[in-house]
């Protein structure tokens, strides 16, 4: 009659039509009980509400009982749940016409969770209603009871898992949630003696290893210190020898020159010669007077053929005096290029960037080796016709009518070290070449494609961006002796002579083009090389980038850079040379003396500051002494050396130009000379021209 005991409102019944299996409980009314009925009427009931709904799709109402046993089940076998999904037809989504049951075992539920070889894991499975504890023996489940039966001093351990949650049925359906708890066997089957064995074993292999990068360290810091001993080793060599070595050649040198200025001067100084005129009133009548007038004619004789034979002593001086200078400066060139080769094998070869006007560098510098050329019987010439189009009407007249377009083309780089591979190449092809040969020099330009922009710091500090226009090639081509291919290979390696004995007269280092390989490398450029065998000439290229430029246009004046033009004599100035050889005070003092300047001299650092405090003592005191103009100070002296002296010399508030003379040369004690105070420093042996060229520069002269 469909009665039931649990108030439904709903009188139906709900017989099993159909099932897996033939069995025994096909017809039989689930809304038999309960447990099953209450589910049922929540199903009703959330269907009809569903039927309402805006989206019924969205509403669940499959139902999931609570635990409860199956007659289908053994006893003992634990609990299990009825999954209800409710039937709606297809030609209407709302109305309940029917639903499927499917039978929940929790215990085969449970089955291939674990892996086979775990045991002693307690399972808690929860509704608000009902608890039961499974355990898991070899990875199966078995029923341990009724309630929580799992030991609570393993609570720490416990992992909890929701199984069903609100929102995947019906709003009445218990939620199922699931809680794992090891057991003493479980945490029993992971005692062991591998940790141990395994600690220990670890610790021996780090012991192991640790010792091994121990000894590599070891071994890599006694070479790392071998190799710094060795580096400083050299380099207190190299400075030891640059020292020992340009000091007396400093003397040499100055002496030399000053020899060959005094010596130029007597040549060309005019002397009065001894009229042997007729006296304009006639012969003598006196015999003894016709005596005396021969004997002063002849006399007049001897003195000009005397002084014809002073002249030419005083040429042969010149030459020899000129032999001296030169192979004083190849000393020094070898000593340079020593110092260089140090710098660029360590790369701390520092490059003072500036804008280079390259047309005018290379005619400057070609034109330096003018005179050279023409003693050897070498024609020098330059050649800046690829810079021209090809019917440009002034293709021949050289630098001087550049086109507008490559007036503003500048090098951005170091002018020292780029002017210093130029002399090297031209030197090298007055070297190779014999008498009536050929040099030339040719500039061209390879013009870029992609005019990108690139963005330096200058040695002033100043930050410039300026468009790549291609690359400036520098030729430097010989008739000479020619290259082959082998040499070719290894002309550019270090310490790479070809007959230097013979072609060099034993002169030269070999480093030479390795120096100015890398200089021309550093600046982003090359060095190459050509020769189409021996006795066909050899031609060098400096690569160099080009850059635009337009705020500077480069200007010619005169017919030539290499025009010979009269120079205003430099203002006198009243100059503090220091130094602690007495030969070098004397020699430079007699040099700048014959250019019209005022000198004071000290033997020393110390010296040096009382001559400063009492020169400003007395300008302050509107005396006739002014302060010095300019400070030349030598760097190792005793009592007080040239850098402390400096520091000293501005704290008193002098601003007198300082120039730094050191024998080393090496980077850091020229920039201590400088941060100490001096404005320049120059290298021993001491030469007028630097001096000169820093006093243009700073606007003394």
């Amino acid at each position: 009659d469909a009665n039931n005991t649990w108030g439904s409102p709903h009188r139906l019944f709900a017989p099993i039509l159909q099932h897996s299996h033939i069995w025994r409980v096909l017809m039989l009314n689930v809304n038999f009980e309960p447990t099953r009925g209450v589910m049922i009427d929540e199903m009703i009931q959330c269907s009809n509400e569903r039927a309402k709904a805006e989206d019924p799709k969205s509403v669940p109402c499959g139902v999931l009982t609570d635990m409860l046993n199956l007659a289908s089940e053994a006893e003992g076998s634990g609990p299990d749940a009825i999954l209800m999904e409710p039937i709606y037809p297809a030609h209407d989504k709302t109305k309940l016409v029917g639903f499927i049951v499917s039978s929940v075992v929790w215990r085969e539920s449970l089955e291939n969770v674990f892996a086979a070889d775990v045991t002693g894991v307690d399972c808690v499975l929860r509704t608000p209603n009902e608890i039961f504890t499974f355990e898991i023996q070899d990875g199966k489940a078995v029923v341990k009871g009724q309630g929580d039966q799992h030991d609570t001093k393993y609570d720490y351990y416990r992992r909890t898992i929701e199984i069903v949650s609100n929102g995947d049925f019906s709003p009445q359906t218990p939620t199922y949630t699931l809680e794992i708890y090891p057991t003493e066997e479980f945490l029993l089957s992971f005692v062991s003696q591998n940790p141990v064995r395994g600690v220990i074993g670890s610790l021996l292999i780090i012991s192991v290893i640790s010792c091994l990068f121990y000894l590599y360290d070891c071994y890599v810091r006694k070479e790392f210190d071998a190799n710094k001993e060795l580096l400083e080793a050299k380099r207190r060599f190299v400075r030891f020898v640059s020292h020992e070595v340009r000091t007396p050649l400093n003397t040499v040198c100055m002496g030399v020159a000053l020899a060959r200025e005094e010596i130029s001067q007597l040549s060309t100084r005019p002397s009065a010669k001894v009229s042997n005129e007729t006296p304009p009133d006639g012969p003598p009548e006196n015999p003894a007077d016709e005596s005396s007038l021969k004997s002063t004619e002849e006399a007049s004789k001897v003195s000009e053929n005397m002084l014809l034979l002073e002249k030419d002593k005083l040429d042969e001086w010149l030459g020899l005096l000129g032999d001296i200078s030169g192979n004083a400066e190849s000393a020094v060139d070898v000593l340079n290029d020593l110092l260089h080769y140090d710098k660029i094998q360590r790369g701390k070869l520092n490059l003072e960037l500036s804008i280079i006007p390259i047309w005018t560098m290379v005619e400057k510098t070609a034109m330096e080796f003018k005179l050279m050329a023409a003693e050897k019987g070498i024609k020098l010439t330059m050649d800046f016709s690829p810079l021209h189009g090809e019917n440009d009407p002034e293709k021949s007249s050289g630098v001087l009518s550049l086109p507008e377009r490559l007036r503003g083309c500048v090098v951005v780089g170091d002018e020292i070290r780029a002017t210093q591979v130029l002399r090297n190449l031209i030197s090298n092809a007055l070297k190779f070449t014999p008498e009536n040969g050929k040099l030339t020099v040719t500039a061209r330009v390879e013009v870029a494609q992609e005019h990108s922009v690139k963005t330096m710091t200058l040695a002033n500090h100043e930050t410039i961006s300026l468009p790549m226009e291609g690359q400036v090639m520098i030729d430097v081509t010989d008739t000479g002796i020619g290259m082959t291919k082998a040499q070719l290979k290894t002309v550019f390696n270090d310490s790479v002579q070809f007959n230097s004995n013979k072609l060099q007269g034993g002169k030269g280092s070999g480093l030479g083009l390795y120096i100015a390989k890398g200089i021309a490398e550093q600046h982003g450029g090359t060095l190459e090389v050509r020769s189409d065998g021996l006795n066909c000439g050899t031609t060098f290229t400096m690569v160099l980038p080009l850059y635009r430029d337009d705020r500077r246009t480069e200007t010619f004046e005169g017919d030539s850079l290499a025009d010979d033009r009269d120079h205003a004599p430099p203002p006198q100035q009243n100059i503090l040379v220091v130094d602690d050889s007495a030969a070098n005070r004397k020699l430079l003092i007699r040099l700048l003396q014959n250019r019209g300047h005022t000198c004071v001299e000290a033997c020393d650092g110390r010296e040096a500051v009382t001559h400063v405090v009492e020169a400003m003592a007395k300008a302050t005191d509107g005396g006739s002494t002014e302060p010095f103009t300019t400070i030349v100070m030598d760097y190792e002296m005793p009592n007080m050396d040239g850098p402390t002296a400096c520091q000293k010399i501005r704290s008193l508030g002098c601003s007198s130009f300082i120039v730094g003379v050191t024998g080393t040369l090496m980077p850091e004690d020229v920039a201590h000379f400088k941060d100490c105070g001096a404005n320049a420093v120059l290298p021993k042996p001491f030469q007028m021209a630097s001096l000169d060229q820093l006093w243009m520069e700073y606007g003394l002269s």
